[in-house]
Order: C-alpha cells, then structure tokens, then sequence
C-alpha cells in the first residue's frame, strides 16, 4: 500500500475533520473543511483508502503546503 499526503491548497484555518484515524473514504469523499478569507473551502480525498492520521488540528492555521493528513491506498 502507498500513503498519500494531502495538503492545504492555500493558507487557511482548519475548521472540522469529517472523518477520524481509520475512517475507510472513497475517491472525492470531503475529509475536511478549511477557512480562508471568511469563505469555507471544502478539501476532498484524491483516492480511495484509508486515513491514515490527521495532520491538522480544528482551528489551526496552516500556510498552504502544510500536510492535513494522509491516506493509505
């Protein structure tokens, strides 16, 4: 199995996870939502697999590159 590593698209503030350490997602399944400029942006799962561990914590900053988490496909 490959891991994965999604990370913020911009510089934002992590918001919620929908999905917890283990979570089986599929491919383009919403993971999280981050907040930037005062607009919810939505961050999607780039394949089917498991979730590895969550990178981010709710209401942490992140500059855009930062890891949000990892998935095993």
């Amino acid at each position: 199995m490959a891991e994965q590593i999604v990370k913020a698209p911009i510089r934002a503030r992590v918001i919620r996870f929908h999905v917890q350490k283990g979570a089986s997602v599929k491919l383009n399944e919403r993971v999280c939502d981050i907040e930037a400029m005062k607009m919810e942006v939505a961050v999607f799962s780039p394949a089917a697999g498991t979730i590895k561990d969550l990178l981010a914590t709710p209401s942490q900053s992140v500059e855009a590159g930062t890891p949000l988490f990892s998935i095993e496909v």
